[in-house]
C-alpha cells in the first residue's frame, strides 16, 4: 500500500506577500492541509486522536526551500510517514510545482500529547513508507545562544489561533519573517530553517522576538513568552537571494 498522499494547491493571492510570492507561513498551512489528508488515510485523524483526549504536537522542523512559488502558480506537496525514532513520529514532505521545479524539502517531528495534562506520552507504532528521506536525518535541537537582542515586541490575538486554542505553527513563521527588516524581506528569502517548538501560546500572551546574527546571512530567532518567562520556539535560519519561479 502506498502510504503516501500527494495534494495540489493553486496559489491564491491571500496567500502572498506584498511581492506577490507565497508567504512561508502559507507553505506550512498547505503542508498542514496535505498532512491531514494523509493522516485520514492512515486512520490518525484529528476526530481518532480527540476520541482518545490526544493530540498531535509538531516539536522540530528542518526545512530546505529552492525556489518561491507566486501568485496562480501551482504546486504539489507529497507527505508520507518516516516511522518512530525515539518519542517522535517523523513525517516528511516533498515540495514541487506541477512543471516540476523543486520548492522544498521538509522533515518534522510530532509529538503525542495528553489534551487535558499537557503531558507527553509514549509514541505509539507510526507507519513507515517505503520512500526516502526528502533528508540525511531528522530535525535536531536548537539551542538558545545566551546573548540575544530584541528587535520587536507583539501580542497574542484570537486569529492566530487554532482548533487546540493555541497558536497555530504556521503563524510562528509569520512572526519571524515580521522581525526580519523589510530591507532583508525584500532581498533575501530563508532557504534553510531548523525550528523547536518549545512551549505553546495562547490568546493575550506577549511575546518578544529575539535575534542573534551569526553573519550578514545566519541568525538565531527566538520567540519568548514574556508572560511566563517561557521560550516558545527557538530557530536557526540561513539566508539567500531570493529565488522566484
Amino acid at each position: 500500500m502506498d502510504l503516501s498522499t500527494t495534494k495540489t494547491f493553486k496559489i491564491r493571492a491571500c496567500e502572498t506577500d506584498h511581492l506577490g510570492q507565497l508567504k512561508l507561513s502559507a507553505i506550512f498551512q498547505l503542508m498542514q492541509e496535505a498532512a491531514d489528508k494523509n493522516a485520514k488515510k492512515l486512520k490518525l485523524s484529528y476526530d481518532k486522536m480527540n476520541r482518545l483526549n490526544e493530540i498531535w504536537v509538531l516539536s522540530r522542523i528542518h526545512a530546505k526551500f529552492f525556489n518561491i512559488p507566486k501568485w496562480e502558480d501551482e504546486i504539489k506537496i507529497k507527505t508520507w510517514p518516516v516511522g518512530v525514532d525515539g518519542i517522535f513520529a517523523i513525517r516528511d514532505y516533498l515540495i514541487q510545482t506541477t512543471k516540476g521545479d523543486l520548492v522544498g524539502k521538509i522533515t518534522s517531528s510530532w509529538l503525542i500529547v495528553d489534551a487535558k495534562k499537557r503531558r507527553v506520552k509514549k509514541m505509539r507504532d507510526f507507519p513507515k513508507s517505503s520512500d526516502d528521506r526528502v533528508l540525511d536525518k531528522s530535525a535536531e535541537r536548537v539551542r538558545s545562544p545566551k546573548e540575544m537582542t530584541l528587535v520587536s515586541t507583539r501580542e497574542v490575538q484570537k486569529s492566530e489561533l487554532d482548533v487546540n486554542k493555541h497558536v497555530n505553527n504556521a503563524i510562528y513563521y509569520n512572526w519571524i519573517t515580521d522581525s526580519l527588516s523589510l530591507e532583508i524581506y525584500n532581498e533575501f528569502m530563508i532557504d534553510e530553517i531548523l525550528l523547536n517548538y518549545s512551549s505553546e501560546t495562547r490568546l493575550g500572551d506577549k511575546i518578544g522576538m529575539y535575534h542573534n546574527k551569526i553573519s550578514d546571512k545566519e541568525l538565531y530567532v527566538i520567540a519568548k513568552n514574556e508572560n511566563l518567562e517561557k521560550i516558545a520556539l527557538v530557530a536557526k535560519i540561513n539566508l539567500s537571494k531570493r529565488t522566484v519561479l
